[in-house]
């Protein structure tokens, strides 16, 4: 991501997330993804790639959270 396309993210971010935008950008914050899914990894063909039993983890964390 080039400088320019930095700056429109981080002036459409709302300003209490900024700072965290900043650190994920410049590689320092893991991001949230892996933070639900540490075991998640990108794939330039498929997008971001979760283990089966990850998305199981998460279906089971959502259907816990609705209730």
């Amino acid at each position: 991501m080039n400088k320019k396309d930095k700056n429109v993210l981080l002036s459409r971010t709302v300003p209490s997330r900024q700072k965290q935008v900043q650190e994920y950008l410049e590689g320092r914050s893991p991001g949230t993804m892996q933070r639900y899914a540490p075991d998640a990894h990108a794939d330039a063909q498929e997008g971001w790639v979760e283990t089966d039993q990850t998305v199981q983890e998460l279906v089971h964390w959502r259907q816990e959270a609705t209730t």
